[in-house]
């Protein structure tokens, strides 16, 4: 209940929707591929294999394929997700 793990693939040119966990961090860990994360007041940045990023709870984040290949990563929630904590923007 401490922890998920989920695999994540974004197609080159396509972003996730906006979004927010409520009480939870998660961290995305890059395992192919380059995009761009934006995360609530925090900058917008660059990302490639290898790295993490850390988003803090309640922050609307979104991620961008910008490459030529999938975008692959893990989405690391603590404590474990579930669609209680999910927001969406409309």
């Amino acid at each position: 209940p401490g922890l998920s793990v989920a695999q994540a693939t974004v197609a080159p040119g396509h972003t996730t929707k906006w979004h927010k966990l409520h009480g939870v961090i998660e961290r995305y860990v890059i395992l192919e591929g380059e995009g761009i994360v934006e995360a609530g007041a925090m900058p917008s940045g660059k990302v490639t294999k290898g790295d993490t990023v850390v988003i803090p709870p309640g922050r609307w984040q979104r991620i961008k394929n910008v490459g030529e290949n999938n975008l692959i990563f893990l989405a690391i929630c603590t404590p474990r997700f579930n669609e209680s904590i999910y927001e969406e923007k409309e």
